[in-house]
């Protein structure tokens, strides 16, 4: 029978039978279901329970407090109020009406199959009700005890996932295990032995680089030894790899690669065009990275596979390296064999084998296109990789729209309508370019925070276009860098820190992303980190001072606890609007201005009569409730209205 489902991995969600979802509005109410549901199978006293969440209490107001939170949650519940147990004085979730994502995680990592372990490792999305905040000291250490222990498992299936996936699969499981936990050594020699094995020897070597940084900076301790033999290895490979490349490469330094039609394993004529075709496309798309040279080989009608002689080939072409790949039908399945080969020595730089469907057979072009590059050069052509396989719009005129659209600013509601209308044009010419979809949601970001009346479903319209956004092309920075914005903003700080850092490593150069990660750590309460990626993004270029910088760069001060440069950051944008003028009375009474703090009062005012202080700041996606306590607290003293 249908039953309703809970996640708690990466935030909060409930949903009915149906796939509704249920809005459970208080705080503590979210937090009395947590606890029930990871006690799932034992009941939790009255007395406990209140000792959790109204330890502040006389036991009186406690158990007052928990009728009446029993009394909202059932009527929020509606139909599925069955899975809540109330039985005398223990309460408890009725296990036939519920599915729990961490059990589902717990219950798929005992199976210990891969495909298992695959869609475990899938459930954890993020620690544990990521963004639920209550204060009460015996929850936070509730909720921190609980965290570690689910981070814990999570740890052991992505760590077992890497122990068994090849390949691309590999190194994204030990991404995320390193993502679980930074400071744990074993993660990142998964890391890096996961690149070795790609062949990504300079990616391995940097992961041990920023290791070693790290720990260097948070703990003042060294690489363990183990650590070090490893790395040790990786160096004598990239040595030999080295000293190979100095035999061969050209004076100019650009390689040369040669690509064989790819065999016809079935020698089925009709199949014979498609292997011609997925040749061609690979040769297109490997061209258009501009470091290296590429020819396609032409072969003797009629050559068996074992008569093909790659290495020999593209000796006999003058290529550095050769391409050599068959395709196989089995049923409505394709089975895709790849091998790149150095000619001079004849050795085997990478291979592969992809079996896929019909469906996704164009999928494995890309994929094959990534692991030549990043073979044969490393980073060099890592960025030209990714833009191999990022979708550009079908239309010139709507690339040119969206130019203009993002080339007008945000901070006035004129040029906001004309960006609005030029995207929506963008999109009737092409329904699929990600990159409207992603500027549309920036501007309904902009608006609702702007907009004193904005509702939570004016915010939840803009994320739907920026999914829609990376959707449409997950291999778009600018993209990925929206749908950060839209997680940071619910407070959703482990989503948006994956896109922030997805963005990065798609585009590293470009100082919007960059500043886009350092924003995520001033609202993460860790001004230090955020300072790092402002510094970086001005030596990429000194010159990017878009408007929303000095309001960064304002939040970077505030948090750091220096007010008269915050404000001094805040008088140097363009933008005129009443929360700014706010902003500055707020700052400017810290600093103990009193006489600007009052000045700068009147001003917002009377840019927003109805300016509320509370509205705004409820708005700040501040982690720590003491930032945007003070930042109110700030705000009424400078006179502005509660």
């Amino acid at each position: 029978m249908p039953v309703a489902r809970l996640e708690l991995l990466g935030g909060f969600r409930l949903r009915d039978p149906s796939g509704a979802e249920i809005a459970i509005s208080a705080k503590k109410n979210q937090g009395l279901m947590a606890i029930l549901a990871v006690s799932r199978g034992r009941t939790i006293s009255r007395e406990k329970m209140t000792g959790l969440l109204w330890s502040d209490r006389s036991e009186e107001q406690a158990r007052s407090s928990l009728r009446q939170s029993l009394v909202v949650l059932r009527r929020e519940l509606g139909l599925t109020s069955r899975v809540l147990m109330v039985e005398a004085d223990q309460l408890g979730l009725r296990e036939d009406g519920l599915e729990i994502d961490v059990f589902d995680v717990q219950t798929l990592a005992a199976k210990g199959d891969l495909a298992s372990l695959r869609a475990a490792a899938a459930h954890c999305r993020g620690q544990l009700i990521d963004g639920l905040f209550i204060h009460d000291d015996s929850f936070e250490t509730w909720l921190r005890n609980a965290r570690e222990r689910f981070n814990d498992i999570a740890i052991d299936v992505n760590r077992r996932v890497v122990e068994l996936e090849t390949g691309a699969g590999r190194i994204e499981a030990a991404k995320r295990l390193v993502g679980l936990d930074p400071l744990r050594e074993d993660s990142h020699r998964a890391l890096m032995r996961a690149y070795a094995m790609q062949g990504e020897v300079a990616l391995a070597r940097k992961q041990y680089n920023n290791l070693k940084e790290m720990l260097q900076r948070e703990l003042s301790t060294k690489l363990s030894a183990e650590t070090e033999r490893l790395a040790s290895e990786l160096g004598a490979t990239a040595n030999r790899s080295e000293e190979i490349q100095s035999d061969v490469a050209p004076k100019d330094t650009q390689l040369t690669l040669a690509v064989l039609p790819f065999a016809n394993l079935n020698n089925d004529p009709d199949q014979a065009l498609l292997c011609r075709g997925i040749t061609e496309d690979i040769v297109t798309e490997l061209s258009r990275m501009r470091p290296l040279m590429v020819r396609l080989a032409q072969m003797k009608p009629g050559t068996e596979q074992d008569e093909r002689d790659g290495a020999g080939i593209g000796k006999a072409l003058g290529t550095q390296y050769v391409l050599d790949g068959s395709l196989r039908r089995m049923g409505n399945r394709m089975r895709i064999s790849a091998q790149l080969i150095e000619c001079a020595s004849g050795q085997h730089l990478w291979g592969d084998r992809f079996d896929e469907s019909e469906d996704a057979f164009f999928s494995v072009q890309d994929t094959i296109v990534r692991r030549i590059v990043s073979t044969l050069v490393g980073r060099m052509l890592e960025d030209g990789a990714r833009q191999a396989s990022r979708k550009t719009p079908t239309s010139l005129a709507a690339y040119q729209l969206v130019l203009q659209a993002d080339n007008l600013p945000f901070h006035e509601e004129a040029s906001l309508n004309e960006m609005r209308r030029l995207c929506k044009m963008a999109l009737n010419i092409d329904p699929s370019y990600a990159r409207a979809y992603a500027l549309l949601a920036t501007i309904d970001l902009h608006e609702w925070f702007q907009l004193a009346d904005s509702t939570v479903d004016a915010l939840a319209d803009g994320l739907r276009k920026a999914e829609t956004s990376v959707k449409l092309d997950s291999n778009d920075s600018y993209c990925r860098a929206t749908i950060g914005d839209f997680h940071l903003q619910m407070g959703e700080f482990d989503k948006a820190e994956h896109h922030f850092r997805r963005a990065l490593e798609l585009n590293p150069n470009r100082p919007g992303i960059v500043l886009a990660l350092g924003r995520f750590h001033i609202f993460a309460g860790e001004p230090e980190e955020a300072a790092r990626y402002f510094r970086e993004a001005s030596e990429i270029d000194p010159y990017f001072t878009p408007a929303w910088y000095w309001h960064d760069l304002g939040y970077l001060n505030f948090v750091s606890g220096r007010y008269d440069e915050a404000v001094a950051a805040m008088n140097k944008s363009p933008d005129s609007s009443a929360w700014i003028s706010a902003y500055k009375a707020a700052y400017s009474q810290l600093a103990g201005r009193e006489i600007e703090a009052k000045r700068y009062m009147a001003e917002a005012l009377s840019k927003q009569p109805g300016f509320s202080s509370a509205k705004n700041v409820s708005k700040e996606p501040f982690k720590k409730p003491d930032h945007r306590a003070l930042l109110l607290e700030a705000l009424i003293k400078a006179g502005l209205p509660p």
